[in-house]
């Protein structure tokens, strides 16, 4: 008889968590770091996109606000009302 193969162990990076916090940031910078020094040609093009991204984020702020939504939930914070 044959005997019976074991079952491989396929790791999913899909299920890995990687939560909002320091451990998050820590392994974003090192991916990027690692992709950066494998492949060089990628800076100016990484560059370009932080730059792209920087002047939409700064654009998205501005103009969110001038316009504040009519939907948009109360800062508990700022007024001090608790739910």
């Amino acid at each position: 008889m044959d005997e019976p193969k074991p079952q491989e162990v396929m790791w999913n990076t899909s299920r890995v968590r990687v939560g909002g916090d320091i451990g998050g940031v820590i392994a974003v910078i090192g991916s990027v770091i690692i992709i950066l020094t494998g492949l060089p040609p990628l800076k100016w093009f990484f560059a370009g996109a932080l730059a792209c991204g920087a002047v939409c984020a700064f654009a998205l702020s501005f103009w969110h606000r001038r316009h504040p939504g009519p939907a948009r939930p109360p800062n508990t914070i700022r007024n001090g009302s608790a739910r």
